[in-house]
């Protein structure tokens, strides 16, 4: 499959291209998640192919994207988690998003404010809801990743979710749910 979308920029080299990414990136959803930088390093710093794939993958986040707009969010619904597995589950570090909700749960905001390592994420109350008052957001979702595929919440994130539930609550800004991401 990936040979076949290198082929549609070049197709003299698909093959081997496609053998090389999959060699450094092991999985296309960790190829995919990767930044323009990585991928130049595995194809050169002026590939097409590495534009390609950054747009491919743009564009199908968006399209994902689309889907959820305009209507309520539910944290269980199926085309959320696909979206966010899509977007952040091979992440090579813990990255921590935010998704801003109106009064009827639409989507206002999509954002990732804070940035962690492979292992670890400090979460910055004040950040978070800074960001929930400027938008006017009557509640959030919280979402991070978890690099090793192990899905569970640590203690840490479960204390976490307790404390910005308890801050929101005084805030006025539910918190309905924290999502961990892994592939």
């Amino acid at each position: 499959m990936l040979a076949d979308l290198v082929a549609a920029i070049d197709p003299e080299h698909c093959e081997s291209l496609a053998e090389r990414l999959l060699a450094e990136h092991r999985t296309l959803a960790r190829l995919f998640a990767q930044s323009p930088e990585a991928l130049a390093r595995t194809l050169g710093k002026d590939s097409p192919v590495g534009a390609m794939l950054v747009a491919a993958r743009c564009a199908t986040l968006e399209a994902m994207r689309e889907e959820l707009s305009g209507r309520g969010i539910d944290p269980d619904n199926p085309k959320l988690l696909r979206y966010l597995r899509a977007s952040m589950g091979a992440l090579p570090d813990e990255a921590l998003r935010v998704l801003f909700l109106d009064p009827s749960h639409r989507l206002i905001a999509d954002e990732q404010l804070q940035r962690g390592t492979l292992g670890h994420l400090a979460i910055y109350p004040r950040t978070i809801f800074r960001r929930a008052i400027e938008l006017d957001a009557a509640a959030i979702i919280l979402v991070h990743n978890h690099p090793s595929g192990d899905p569970a919440p640590s203690r840490c994130d479960i204390e976490a979710t307790e404390r910005l539930a308890t801050i929101g609550q005084a805030l006025d800004v539910e918190v309905l749910e924290h999502i961990i991401v892994a592939l």
